[in-house]
């Protein structure tokens, strides 16, 4: 039986809930993320403070946003989502040149000191704003250890844009997120891997009788390396664990504002490919 994200009744009522066969098959079961070694050159440092208000003055491609959960808006006709957040890291101390990172967005406590930026919205909130501008959700990527050798499922889900906005006034700017990551091999932007993000929609999982949004524990709310619990996923797979691939990517100190800084996120359809 398929299983519907909890969210308010009448949001139920106006976008409904599915999934498909194999996501519904593994949101019974009990997982557990697995856990790789940190891929920080250096010990990370103290978490950056997090913002409850949204950047000020931010630029908005759409002026019929509306406030639909906490940190979390939707513009239905234009189809954008959008959420605050803030940097958690710091790409441009000397000292610490190589920021290595394992996801794009992340919620507090979970993966500040490797992800771009950090949020208090809740995962199953943006997930339910997504469904609401018509993108339809698949399942997440998954690794098959039962063979001889590793076999590596893509996730699946419609394809979507992603952009980083900041700043006041005259200084604010927006970035597609991808200019904020490059590879320490040849330092090309995430953009010349070829993939794309996709909605992949995490899974619900049963923890001491509980069910929770998985993306939410394991801080894979947007993804980059590859978990399995990601809610948005980069569609071509790295491994997570650096004992069994090496580490690749990096925060861009050109293009990346300071840690700390306030972001708005925004979400939308991606153009066909």
């Amino acid at each position: 039986m398929t299983r519907c994200l909890p969210i308010a009744a009448g949001l139920m009522m106006l976008i409904g809930c599915s999934a498909p066969p194999e996501t519904a098959r593994v949101a019974t079961e009990h997982t557990t993320p697995m856990a790789g070694p940190s891929t920080s050159a250096v010990a990370p440092p103290a978490p950056a403070p997090i913002t409850t208000e949204p950047a000020p003055d931010t630029p908005s491609p759409s002026s019929g946003l509306r406030d639909v959960f906490p940190h979390v808006r939707v513009d239905v006709s234009a189809g954008i989502v959008e959420f605050d957040a803030s940097v958690p890291i710091d790409a441009h101390d000397e000292r610490t040149p190589l920021v290595y990172l394992e996801v794009v967005a992340c919620p507090p406590d979970t993966k500040e000191h490797e992800s771009l930026v950090v949020t208090l919205a809740r995962g199953r909130d943006i997930h339910a704003a997504l469904l609401m501008i018509g993108l339809q959700s698949g399942a997440p990527a998954r690794w098959d250890w039962t063979g001889p050798a590793l076999v590596a499922y893509p996730p699946s889900g419609d394809a979507v844009e992603i952009i980083a906005a900041w700043g006041e006034g005259a200084s604010a700017r927006e970035d597609r997120i991808t200019t904020w990551i490059i590879s320490k091999r040849d330092q090309a932007t995430l953009d010349a891997d070829g993939g794309r993000f996709v909605f992949a929609g995490s899974r619900m999982v049963s923890r001491g009788g509980v069910e929770r949004y998985e993306a939410e524990g394991a801080g894979t709310l947007i993804g980059l390396t590859t978990f399995g619990s990601e809610m948005i996923a980069w569609s071509n797979l790295y491994h997570h664990d650096s004992s069994i691939a090496d580490p690749q990517w990096i925060a861009n100190a050109a293009t990346m504002p300071p840690r700390g800084t306030r972001v708005v996120v925004r979400i939308r359809r991606a153009a066909p490919s």
